[in-house]
């Protein structure tokens, strides 16, 4: 059975979706876990107080990823309050779909804020730790799209092709010492995906699970089992792309 007992993780934009499942399933694992949310202080609260409920140990604490100051200050008090850091799980982001000939400015510098600044400036944070103690993981969303493209989409995909890249370097930088790999899931069961693609009608539902040779959209607790592994074991593994899309994409 994978064990976190010891470790602190911190999961960025753990309020909801897969960032709450994996809150969740590390804590559940013995992890003291740092929740984590931009703007909803009170929806952050009450994962950490559910995580507490059933016996483990949490905190939650706001910061915007794309702000270096803020995330500074997040960091500082993750030192104060558990004085090392494990576990880095960079799930924060937002979105904004728009034909690309339409998308504006504003479009692409919200999606690039919280999708890859985000995630360079949270892992500079974790990766200094990390070093510094001597160990570490540091587990980064990438999107099969940012591979494969999509329509309406190029602020999104050109982020996360930035985030799937970014992986390889700290993965080179930052060995032997911390592991850093990247987490695709596919379609999962998450109120932002069902809004934004639509698929709370059952026809365009039925249409994209045509396409999961697995049969299903995942659920969030499906990409936080392959968090927690990345997290606890995942032997001699660094760099690497892990697709979790029932078979969507085998990238």
């Amino acid at each position: 059975m994978l064990d976190l007992t010891g470790r602190v993780a911190l999961v960025t934009g753990s309020s909801r979706g897969i960032g709450r499942a994996i809150a969740e399933r590390y804590a559940a694992a013995g992890a003291r876990v740092v929740v984590h949310c931009a703007r909803s202080g009170e929806e952050a609260a009450a994962v950490a107080r559910g995580i507490a409920g059933r016996g483990g140990e949490a905190v939650s604490l706001l910061a915007d990823v794309a702000d270096r100051g803020q995330v500074a200050r997040l960091f500082e008090e993750i030192d104060d309050t558990f004085g090392r850091l494990d576990v880095l799980v960079h799930c924060a982001g937002r979105n904004r779909d728009r034909p690309f000939l339409e998308m504006t400015d504003e479009d692409f510098r919200v999606t690039y804020d919280s999708q890859l600044r985000g995630t360079i400036t949270c892992s500079q944070e974790a990766g200094r730790r990390m070093l510094a103690q001597g160990g570490g993981s540091i587990i980064t969303i990438g999107a099969a799209t940012g591979v494969k493209g999509r329509r309406n989409g190029a602020n999104y995909c050109v982020a996360k092709a930035g985030v799937m890249v970014l992986t390889k370097v700290m993965a080179l930088e930052l060995a032997p010492t911390v592991r850093v790999n990247c987490l695709v899931p596919g379609y999962t069961e998450t109120d932002e995906v069902l809004e934004r693609f639509g698929l709370r009608d059952p026809q365009r539902l039925a249409a994209h699970i045509s396409g999961i040779p697995l049969g299903r959209l995942a659920d969030p607790r499906d990409i936080a089992e392959w968090a927690l592994w990345l997290a606890a074991d995942a032997p001699h593994a660094t760099g690497q792309y892990w697709f979790v899309n029932g078979g969507a994409y085998m990238g």
